[in-house]
């Protein structure tokens, strides 16, 4: 499996939107990514929200994150991966 953090920002007459997102997928195959992560809003500052990715072993991935934002979707398992999150601004 492969993870990727991506952020993305849209904006135009009326909208306003931001977003991170952490995909996993397969390193072989066609298919598409499947989203296991979202925060709906994205980083005050240059910085962002740090989002880091560790892969603990080849079931385990840890997501880290710096930053005051809530989360809008989060999964805890996906093809066998266990998914942890971690924020790290957090005492």
């Amino acid at each position: 499996m492969i993870a990727t953090a991506k952020f993305v920002q849209e904006s135009g007459p009326g909208t306003d939107f931001a977003s991170t997102t952490v995909d996993l997928n397969w390193t072989y195959g066609s298919q598409k990514p499947t989203e296991i992560f979202v925060f709906s809003d994205g980083p005050d500052t240059p910085d962002g929200m740090k989002v880091g990715l560790h892969w603990r072993d080849a079931n385990n991935l840890e997501i880290t994150y710096r930053g005051k934002r809530p989360i809008d979707f989060q999964a805890v398992k996906f093809a066998g991966v266990t998914i942890s999150v971690r924020d790290l601004s957090a005492p």
